[in-house]
């Protein structure tokens, strides 16, 4: 019986294993100046979410698009027809722009000036009045406690860093859509995915569709659900048809115990393993985007050094070109 539990547990751990083997985000690299597309078809009144991170430039800057309907539905099936539909967009933007029935939503993101909002606490110390040594006391005190709750404001800012930004937007017609990363800067390394509402649904906490990692699991816990009804209702009729057979066989065989014990150990090894992939993730992401940021504060640094010395320098020359005029050109000299 122990043995008979013990290989239904480790079997179920192994394909649990298996199937929560995640992709990496796709990594692409945009030139200065051009920009990469993904391109999909979506319904009207669907929504889409784009999810980009930047993982290396200077600075991390880059600009998200939607863009669309650039042809309609279908229009894939002539590609010669497709491409002129766009190739058209693209020479003469402004007059489907102009449209109201046309999405051009675009949002510079930035990851390396972190923005945060101010305390609502701020405005409120100032008002404190009152010319006793009590009251000035407490505006001090009340500055500094404020001080201490912006740089830890900052602090949880640069932590939350290692998130990628989504931008979600409706479509307002069915149609041929593309979401765009701009490298307006400078060549940029950047993680984009662009979703539509049909294909993974919305997330039940926010208004942005579902990652792949997050609609995977989903569903293997919708499977795991079936699976274990199925097997429970199984073992249930061939426990009517042949109870005198499952008597006997019971010491040796798991019974429906095991299998929700089993199902409640995969979902907490799911959930624990999908913990650890996006620690990793965002680890990975943190330590590119300190990477980066780094080298850009040594190269202002450099550069701002170079300049001083250069500054330096010319000061200098030009100190002593003064001098040496002064004593060349026949100048009386003090104390003569």
């Amino acid at each position: 019986m122990i043995r008979s539990r013990l290989l239904l547990k480790l079997s179920w751990c192994l394909i649990c294993l298996l199937e929560s083997v995640a992709s990496l985000p796709m990594e692409q690299t945009v030139p200065f100046k051009r920009m990469e597309c993904f391109y999909d078809t979506f319904q009207e009144g669907e929504r889409a979410t784009m999810s980009i991170f930047v993982l290396s430039g200077s600075p991390l800057q880059a600009t998200i698009r939607l863009e669309g309907p650039l042809a309609p539905l279908g229009a894939d099936q002539n590609m010669q027809k497709f491409h002129e539909s766009v190739m058209e967009f693209e020479r003469n933007p402004n007059a489907k722009m102009t449209s109201d029935d046309f999405v051009y939503e675009q949002q510079v993101v930035d990851f390396e000036s972190i923005e945060f909002e101010p305390l609502e606490e701020e405005e409120a110390v100032d008002q404190i009045t009152g010319d006793d040594k009590h009251s000035e006391v407490m505006k001090v005190y009340e500055r500094a406690k404020r001080r201490n709750e912006i740089a830890k404001r900052k602090r949880q800012a640069v932590r939350a860093s290692d998130d990628p930004v989504l931008f979600t937007n409706g479509v307002p017609r069915a149609g041929w859509y593309r979401g765009c990363v701009v490298a307006h800067v400078d060549t940029v390394d950047v993680e984009f995915d662009l979703r539509k509402e049909s294909d993974y649904g919305m997330h039940p906490s926010n208004d942005h569709v579902l990652s792949q990692d997050d609609y995977r699991r989903l569903q293997e816990d919708i499977s795991s659900d079936a699976a274990q009804e199925k097997a429970t209702a199984a073992m249930t009729k061939n426990g009517r048809r042949n109870v005198q057979q499952l008597q006997w066989q019971q010491g040796e065989m798991a019974n429906d115990e095991d299998f929700v014990q089993a199902k409640e150990k995969i979902k907490e090894l799911r959930s624990l393993l999908a913990d650890i992939q996006s620690l990793m993730a965002k680890e990975r992401r943190r330590v590119a985007t300190h990477k980066q940021i780094n080298e850009h504060s040594h190269q202002r640094m450099v550069k701002a050094s170079f300049w001083e010395t250069v500054l330096f320098v010319g000061i200098t020359l030009m100190q002593v070109y003064l001098i040496h005029t002064w004593f060349t050109s026949g100048a009386p000299v003090l104390g003569r």
